[in-house]
């Protein structure tokens, strides 16, 4: 079953995966599996479902509306990756680097973000509602529009809306609006 499972996959993403230009370097046509390098990979609207892409590397890959559900990327490397529309319900990211990626309208619904570097990252009309965001990294992070992982949502562009040592002591116990580093 695991076996038709990643030949499905590598099916979907065989016939969906281009070189991104010249700036692709990775193996756009290398089946799903951790620490494959599929940076500036096209895999837009690919079916990654339940994959284990952990320690992989997608720097720069384009993403659009791809089925992320339930995908295990835990180390990955997705800097600079676009992931509008995205599809990350229920993936693990933990320990990410999504430093600079763009996930306008991406749906993070339920996502573990445990500390996981979204600095200058784009969550433009993102949907976090659900997610573990505690340690995360939303330094510079562009909020517009995201809703939270308590429902509530517009805190305003840059994330988060109150810097950190700011909040009332019970407030500081979720992690999550670590704005900078440094700012305890």
């Amino acid at each position: 079953a695991a076996l038709a499972l990643a030949v499905s996959a590598v099916g979907v993403i065989g016939a969906s995966a281009t070189q991104a230009g010249a700036a692709a370097t990775g193996d756009c046509f290398a089946p799903p599996s951790p620490g494959v390098n599929w940076s500036g990979c096209n895999l837009a609207y690919a079916n990654l479902y339940g994959a284990n892409l952990t320690n992989a590397n997608l720097d720069g890959a384009y993403l659009t509306s791809a089925n992320l559900t339930n995908a295990n990327l835990t180390y990955a490397n997705l800097t600079g990756a676009i992931l509008r529309s995205a599809n990350l319900i229920g993936t693990n990211l933990t320990n990410a680097n999504l430093t600079g990626a763009n996930l306008t309208g991406a749906n993070l619904r339920s996502a573990t973000l445990y500390g996981t570097d979204l600095s200058y990252a784009n969550l433009r009309s993102a949907n976090l509602t659900g997610a573990n965001l505690t340690y995360a990294n939303l330094y510079r992070t562009n909020c517009s529009y995201a809703t939270w992982p308590d429902g509530t949502s517009d805190h305003g562009r840059t994330c988060p809306p109150t810097p950190r040592s700011a909040l009332a002591a019970d407030d500081q116990d979720t992690g999550y609006w670590v704005a900078n580093p440094d700012d305890g």
